[in-house]
């Protein structure tokens, strides 16, 4: 388990697309986290707790390391480029 001098990181990783997100983009979200959460080395190890959903945002609620949440950002970059004109990929903690 990661933790940050005994606290352990909850991150919020946040797709923002421009245009509303269709099922089949969302599906592809969860689809890309959900297969990082699993073939992720122990440096980028996470914990998939949730993902929110609206019209033009996924929303992902994980625990894990600062790498690993910005290796999601780079997967989700990279592979969904395309929904992000004039979107974007934020994180941020979450402090419990």
């Amino acid at each position: 388990m990661v933790s940050y001098r005994g606290i352990k990181m909850m991150w919020s990783v946040t797709l923002v697309s421009e245009n509303k997100l269709s099922n089949k983009n969302k599906n592809l979200i969860v689809e890309l986290i959900d297969n990082e959460s699993h073939k992720a080395t122990r440096k980028y190890k996470f914990i998939l707790h949730n993902i929110l959903e609206g019209n033009n945002f996924s929303e992902a609620i994980i625990e894990g390391g600062e790498c690993a949440v910005k290796n999601i950002k780079d997967v989700l970059k990279n592979n969904l480029n395309h929904m992000l004109v004039n979107g974007n990929i934020q994180y941020f903690p979450i402090f419990m």
